[in-house]
């Protein structure tokens, strides 16, 4: 009778346990599914990719340096990339305005040529899918990523003009300034927040080393093994969108908890940060008759010196009306 008892339990103790494994399996076999949907292209552009051998023939910007950091463990460094060194006189105007603001800072202008060196000295796995771009300004794209990966501190366009320090901004965006936690920061576009432009590329603050810049470059390389063309949806803004969506349902479902959701107008998602239009993106590109008065001659503006005077009339006018903002973009579209 004891006997049977203890088979009995023993029984039951099985099938306890084999429950369980199999409600472990079905959890978590989706997962690695899901998971290795995503990093698959990533893996296989590596594994097809042979060794590449260099020697390096140009210093790449700041690797000799060291920089010290701002609040959140943000470096205190600027970057912006032009093709070459002679850039337009328009540019420099702006250019001059994160000089001002950012007197202390570092600032690297990167050109063409470091962009390649970067790639080729600290990142040649993607090499090959850098050089395969049909566009100069997708491969300036992918580098923007880069130096949010290996550097840190701020990327800007140099259609984009800082009207005030950056430091002011994290102290009132990072929390616990005190925190080396990894954090990214970029900017809504606009309040309409299924659109997948809506947080473009052409701002972004981080601490070196972040995984997010690294998992961009992944879904490049996905969407590129999916056969996807134009700059804006392979390495831009509809890239940028997407990244931070699936980056987010990752962190999720490592974490077992929801945080932020970029359709949605979340300003924290997980270890990202979106901020409102009102503070980086003032100008919409895509809703041109929302502008104020004064900013609607700025879009597509000629870069030539002789139409400085009208331009620097109107920004003034445009740049009154965005109190709130830290810095202000004119999408010229420049490339």
């Amino acid at each position: 009778m004891a006997m049977k008892k203890s088979n009995t339990e023993l029984s039951k103790k099985k099938i306890i346990l084999m429950a369980c494994g199999l409600l472990l399996l079905f959890n978590i076999v989706p997962i690695v599914k899901y998971f290795f949907g995503l990093i698959k292209p990533f893996i296989i552009t590596i594994r097809n990719t042979s060794p590449i051998h260099f020697t390096p023939s140009i210093p790449v910007p700041l690797d000799s340096k060291t920089i010290s950091k701002a609040i959140g463990g943000v470096p205190k460094v600027i970057h912006q990339s032009w093709k070459n060194k002679e850039i337009p006189y328009l540019f420099k105007q702006w250019q001059n305005t994160w000089l001002s603001t950012h007197k202390d800072w570092e600032y690297v202008l990167w050109t063409d040529e470091d962009n390649r060196e970067l790639v080729k000295q600290h990142y040649p796995w993607f090499l090959r899918t850098y050089d395969s771009y049909a566009k100069g300004v997708m491969r300036a794209d992918s580098a923007r990523c880069l130096y949010m990966h290996r550097y840190g501190g701020v990327y800007a366009d140099l259609d984009m003009e800082s009207l005030r320090p950056t430091e002011d901004l994290l102290r009132n965006t990072i929390k616990d300034a005190s925190s080396d936690k990894p954090v990214a920061i970029m900017g809504y576009m606009s309040d309409h927040f299924y659109y997948e432009h809506n947080v473009p590329n052409a701002w972004m603050i981080s601490t070196p080393g972040h995984p997010f810049w690294l998992f961009c470059l992944s879904k490049m390389i996905e969407l590129e093994a999916k056969g996807v063309n134009g700059a804006e949806y392979l390495t831009g803004p509809v890239m940028l969108y997407k990244a931070i969506n699936e980056y987010s349902e990752i962190k999720t479902l490592i974490n077992g908890k929801e945080q932020g959701s970029i359709t949605e107008g979340e300003n924290q998602i997980h270890d990202l940060i979106i901020l409102k239009p009102s503070l980086i993106y003032p100008i919409s590109w895509y809703r041109p008759r929302s502008l104020p008065r004064g900013c609607e001659s700025l879009g597509g503006i000629e870069l030539k010196k002789s139409e400085t005077s009208r331009i620097v009339r109107d920004v003034d006018k445009c740049k009154a009306a965005f109190p709130e903002a830290y810095t202000i973009t004119y999408w010229t579209h420049s490339w």
